[in-house]
């Protein structure tokens, strides 16, 4: 049938078929009129010729059905697929999953898997093609601008959306809501690997403490002043990151790091961008860099001080001290002198911290600092002995307090403090210890709590940290459990 239907005109079928059915009515008029009518009675024909007719029918709607030529999906909205006649034309890539793009892999707070970070995909339950519906539906719902189709696929009523960074998590929250007039299957745009291990300089720590979530927070309004030697604000981890860099040696913006690196090293571990093998833990955060080094990389009291009220009065969410008195003379030290110096001596310099710290307390600035690595008492220094700002000391990849960690009831708590590898200036990387690699690793937990309960004050903070804890080794040690 196909065949002679491509080799002849529709009509050509249409005016045989009528042919035919003037020719069978000719031939019932004359065949009533024979003997062979007495046969059987009247109706008897008439019933025949109905069925026939019929059969005709239903074989001019076979070949009409043939003749018409196959149907195009219908064009998506916004998408136009011509060019003649000033119609734009859907480009080529909406048809095409694009390259992953490395800059935008996070780990998801909630399945713990490496996800693209800016794209949802969403796919309509229906078998039904609806796809273009879906989508001039969702034009009213969310500016196409901000929330463009990455890829669309019509045959699986399919599309991929690429949300503002930050947004992932609302979105998917709400776009059904929002799109209720359809069933969706909404879910991120996942990585497979055959590795078991993820590719990360300081995975021993970031998964001991269950740390990778944090990656995933969008804590774009918030900033970590850090307090130290200086920083090279052109190290590709960092690049792009600060705002108010402050000199608190000789008041200017200028905060190029010392010879040794440690500043470089403190921030890339809290906001560091992907470089390499290493990230920051809250790369979305903001840098306030504030260098206390002078010409001759020392560090004094009044600069720190200096450091710690220029953070306050510009508004810096979190500080991050690494740095404190050298204390190396007391190792060996019975606990009971370290113990009843700290609650006899440095009275008046403890007076003047506990003031300091309680006024960044009240402006909503949280103080975390590095416990010291003497192995001795956290608080020998009176610079610590403030209830207010968050002391951490330094434990092993297997949980174990680190040999040279400060130790003692000063100490809130702590977390990874060897094996960590941060960068090092003129786009260099190296591996460091101490507990001013473990103060970092706090801050960056304190903004991501910051981001996620913005009401708290101090104290309500605080409260949410130590729940974010294990006891191991009867030490108390950071361990996720908010995100």
């Amino acid at each position: 049938m196909t065949m002679m239907r491509d080799r002849y005109p529709f009509y050509y079928y249409l005016y045989l078929y009528l042919a035919l059915l003037l020719g069978i009515g000719v031939w019932y008029l004359v065949y009533t009129n024979t003997t062979m009518m007495k046969k059987y009675p009247t109706h008897y024909y008439f019933w025949l010729f109905l069925a026939f007719l019929l059969s005709i029918f239903f074989w001019v709607a076979v070949l009409w059905k043939f003749q018409r030529p196959a149907q195009a999906a219908p064009p998506l909205v916004g998408f136009p697929t011509q060019r003649a006649g000033g119609v734009r034309s859907l480009p080529d890539h909406y048809y095409q999953i694009q390259p992953i793009d490395r800059d935008r892999i996070i780990r998801d707070s909630i399945s713990h898997r490496e996800i693209i970070s800016d794209l949802v995909n969403i796919a309509i339950k229906d078998t039904t093609y609806r796809t273009e519906q879906f989508v001039k539906d969702f034009e009213k719902k969310y500016d196409p601008t901000e929330y463009p189709f990455s890829y669309v696929d019509s045959t699986l009523n399919y599309v991929q959306v690429r949300v503002p960074e930050g947004e992932r998590m609302n979105f998917k929250a709400e776009v059904k809501q929002r799109m209720s007039g359809y069933k969706l299957l909404v879910w991120d745009e996942a990585l497979f690997s055959m590795s078991v291990g993820a590719q990360d300089a300081n995975d021993v720590a970031w998964r001991g403490e269950n740390l990778y979530p944090l990656r995933g927070v969008d804590a774009r309004q918030l900033t970590v002043a850090v307090i130290d030697n200086g920083f090279d604000l052109n190290h590709p981890t960092l690049k792009g990151k600060s705002i108010k860099p402050y000199n608190a040696t000789d008041g200017s913006t200028d905060v190029r790091p010392a010879q040794q690196n440690h500043g470089t090293g403190v921030a890339s571990l809290i906001m560091g961008s992907r470089f390499e093998d290493i990230e920051g833990l809250v790369p979305s955060c903001r840098l306030m860099p504030i260098k206390v080094a002078d010409a001759n990389e020392l560090m004094s009291n009044s600069s720190v001080i200096r450091g710690v009220l220029y953070a306050i009065k510009n508004r810096a969410d979190v500080v991050n001290l690494s740095l404190g008195a050298n204390l190396q003379m007391l190792q060996g030290a019975p606990d009971s002198y370290q113990q009843a110096y700290i609650e006899r001596e440095g009275k008046d310099e403890e007076a003047f911290w506990e003031e300091l710290f309680g006024y960044a307390q009240q402006n909503k600035t949280i103080i975390v600092m590095a416990a010291g690595n003497d192995n001795v008492m956290t608080g020998f220094d009176p610079f610590q002995r403030s209830q207010t700002t968050i002391k951490v000391g330094a434990t092993t990849p297997d949980g174990q307090k680190a040999e040279f960690s400060n130790y003692g009831s000063y100490t809130t708590l702590y977390a990874q403090g060897e094996e960590l590898k941060v960068a090092r200036p003129g786009s260099q990387l190296e591996v460091m210890q101490g507990t001013s690699f473990s103060a970092p690793i706090v801050s960056a937990f304190m903004i991501a709590l910051k981001a996620k309960y913005p009401d708290y004050d101090g104290d309500q903070l605080l409260a949410k940290l130590l729940k974010n804890t294990q006891r191991k080794h009867n030490l108390t040690i950071l361990h996720n459990k908010t995100f």
